[in-house]
């Protein structure tokens, strides 16, 4: 006997709804700023990592 909800889960548009959703949460999600700083290329090289921005 078909089950229509197990139908509505493998159907191609609720893949596609579910896929868009994702990626529209990751994107909101997302820090707009670069997450780490860069190392001044004056100062040579720094054994401590880069830092975020505060």
């Amino acid at each position: 006997m078909p089950d229509p909800l197990w139908e509505r889960l493998i159907s191609v548009d609720h893949f596609a709804r579910e896929t868009e959703s994702t990626l529209r949460r990751l994107h909101l999600a997302a820090d707009p700023t670069p997450p780490l700083c860069l190392p001044d290329p004056d100062a040579g090289e720094s054994r401590e990592p880069p830092t975020r921005h505060q």
